[in-house]
């Protein structure tokens, strides 16, 4: 089989995908962070706040016991 023959991307094409991820980033925290407002702002006009953080303590609870090892994290290691 022949091998390609693929071009190094260019000092400048590296930094403009760069800046390119950095925006996507940037606009992806300022949505989550638009969402986190909108929702705790929700909460507090409906007035649930106890019942919202009594649910989600039971959510977590519950998905601490009902997580499993991974298959590596339950072999026991060999010594020597």
């Amino acid at each position: 089989m022949k091998q390609k023959n693929y071009n190094k991307p260019t000092t400048n094409q590296l930094s403009a995908n760069i800046i390119e991820l950095q925006n996507v980033l940037t606009n992806l925290i300022y949505e989550h962070q638009d969402l986190k407002s909108a929702f705790a702002s929700y909460l507090e006009f409906k007035g649930d706040s106890d019942k919202w953080i009594k649910w989600i303590n039971g959510k977590v609870k519950n998905s601490k016991k009902t997580s499993k090892k991974t298959p590596t994290s339950s072999k026991k290691k060999k010594v020597g």
